[in-house]
């Protein structure tokens, strides 16, 4: 059975009640996104259980709000938050990207993002309805999630996310569609030797040359990479002795 938490430097992780545990994917954009340093808004799109908030909040000073339409996990989001030793900068809300920009009356300099990427309908088989409905894109569709991205960053600001290969070529088009433009784009290698298994991209809302780059995970021999070790050291507490 899996742990009901996951302990990293600086905090806990309560994870039992979401649908989507503590991954890879999650610890690997939160350490990724490049920050400048001046962000005081940032928006965490499908919290689930808090993680990306949490690691961008010990990494800036912004207020952060998070938004989980799951009940369960945006409690669990919140209790997370609520035993960190930032949270008096962050906020969870139980609602949709769709419900939320409608009601909210600011712009963010970050928007982040580890959304759901199945798409609704195909022959993805998860029998646990909240993991289906937090892998799937039924409740949020790309084209929903760009035009909330839309709205809701401001002219300088900058959207992060992380996606499977062919899904974030996909995301890529219809972002371009609606002149959100792709950045930077960081190639997510899991071990040496092996096909890019994850995407990094970042869009911002003005045409610019686009950055490319990527990011190994693992050695052939299973060892974390020196970049990742870098790239996790103040996270991971196992970084203390896997070099």
């Amino acid at each position: 059975m899996a742990s009901a938490y996951f302990d990293f430097k600086q905090f806990r992780v309560n994870h039992q009640h979401c649908a989507m545990k503590v991954g890879t994917d999650s610890v690997v954009l939160g350490a990724i996104i490049p920050l400048i340093g001046s962000e005081q808004t940032i928006l965490d799109i499908g919290t689930g259980s808090g993680l990306l908030a949490l690691m961008l909040a010990q990494r800036s000073n912004a207020q952060i709000d998070a938004i989980e339409i799951d009940e369960a996990a945006c409690e669990q989001a919140r209790e997370n938050f609520e035993n960190s030793p930032w949270n008096n900068r962050l906020q969870a809300s139980q609602i949709s990207l769709q419900g939320f920009q409608k009601i909210i009356g600011i712009q963010y300099d970050l928007i982040i993002s580890n959304p759901p990427y199945f798409e609704a309908g195909k022959n993805y088989s998860i029998h646990d309805l909240q993991r289906s409905k937090a892998r799937h894109d039924g409740d949020l569709p790309f084209v929903d999630l760009v035009s909330g991205v839309m709205n809701l960053l401001k002219e300088t600001g900058h959207f992060w996310l992380i996606l499977p290969v062919d899904e974030a070529i996909n995301f890529k088009a219809i972002a371009h569609s609606q002149k959100l433009f792709l950045s930077a784009q960081i190639e997510i290698v899991p071990r040496a030797g092996m096909p890019v298994k994850r995407v990094v991209q970042g869009y911002t809302k003005k045409l610019v040359v686009e950055k490319m780059s990527s990011q190994i995970l693992m050695t052939s021999n299973h060892s974390k990479t020196e970049s990742y070790f870098d790239l996790t050291k103040d996270f991971y507490l196992d970084n203390l002795d896997s070099r």
